[in-house]
């Protein structure tokens, strides 16, 4: 049964599990995402203008189109959209 609604609530999502050292990447998101912080710190830049700073049990939304930057050392959660949907 568990399975069952865990395949209802998550179909068409991925858990992602990232963790990284000095990471510096600009990127586009394309589609939307929710970052998770589960260990270190976070710097994040929308559009060139809003930046934040996220440690250990902050998470932030980053809607589809936006430009954005990642930096720092970090442990983090993504959940996004799968890449394939049945």
């Amino acid at each position: 049964m568990q399975n069952e609604i865990a395949d209802a609530v998550l179909k068409g999502f991925s858990l992602d599990f990232i963790e990284v050292e000095d990471f510096d990447q600009t990127l586009k998101a394309e589609y939307n995402i929710i970052y998770y912080v589960s260990d270190g710190e976070m710097r994040l830049l929308i559009n060139d203008k809003n930046a934040y700073t996220l440690l250990k049990g902050d998470a932030v939304f980053v809607e589809k189109g936006m430009k954005y930057k990642l930096q720092g050392n970090f442990k983090a959660t993504t959940l996004n959209r799968t890449a394939y949907v049945e």
